[in-house]
């Protein structure tokens, strides 16, 4: 998957962590991971998401994500 190819590409240092915000909003965390919209809101409402909820929006932490997303690809099976 998409998601797959950017994490590899991450792990082996081809996308540098520099020059990513310390923080994304729901829409810059979708079009990075390559999800819709309504993916990235579902997944906000989730405890083991982290979204951090800032007055009636949410941001999505950058690194925070990316280990999230490292987590969850040893998950599939």
């Amino acid at each position: 998957t998409i998601m797959e190819v950017f994490m590899n590409q991450i792990n082996q240092g081809s996308i540098p962590n520099t020059g990513l915000p310390l923080a994304l909003k729901p829409k810059q965390a979708a079009a990075l991971i390559g999800v819709g919209h309504n993916a990235i809101y579902s997944l906000c409402h989730r405890a083991d998401f982290p979204a951090i909820k800032v007055g009636s929006g949410y941001i999505i932490p950058t690194d925070a994500l990316r280990n999230w997303l490292n987590e969850q690809s040893g998950k599939a099976g």
